[in-house]
């Protein structure tokens, strides 16, 4: 695991780390293949969520990036069961304070889904991700860990 860092806790949303979002790896190599334009990456935040199986993305993302779903899948909720797109996606935790060596996930599965958030987010990031860190999360401090 690389090096860490910690991040101040947002009281009224809980962890969040900023990502950098873009087109996965897969996507962008097909579309330069053909001599289409790529569009960069977003740096959003999202919220640590260690009850979501998945990394979760917002609506306004799929269509900024004009993405086609890759499949439909079932998931649970804390409302119940729904259905929900999953797309192709790539992202980067960029903040050298979180992750001192960087990380990169340069094709991944996310599934969209509305979410309600007290502050503007990008998503959840879900234990597809998180299964691959150690977090620590220290409330009186203020603070979280991520070991990569």
């Amino acid at each position: 695991m690389g090096s860490t860092g910690s991040l101040p806790i947002l009281p009224a949303d809980g962890p969040a780390v900023d990502l950098r979002i873009g087109l996965s790896s897969a996507l962008v190599s097909a579309l330069r293949s053909v001599g289409q334009a790529v569009p960069g990456p977003l740096l959003v935040s999202f919220l640590v969520d260690t009850g979501a199986s998945t990394t979760v993305i917002e609506p306004w993302l799929v269509s900024h990036f004009s993405l086609s779903p890759r499949s439909t899948s079932m998931t649970q909720t804390a409302g119940g069961v729904v259905s929900v797109q999953q797309y192709d996606i790539s992202l980067e935790i960029p903040d050298k304070r979180l992750i001192a060596s960087g990380m990169r996930v340069g094709n991944l599965l996310a599934s969209e889904m509305a979410l309600n958030f007290i502050r503007p987010k990008g998503g959840l990031l879900g234990r597809d991700v998180l299964d691959h860190c150690t977090m620590s999360y220290d409330g009186p401090s203020g603070a979280f860990q991520l070991h990569w």
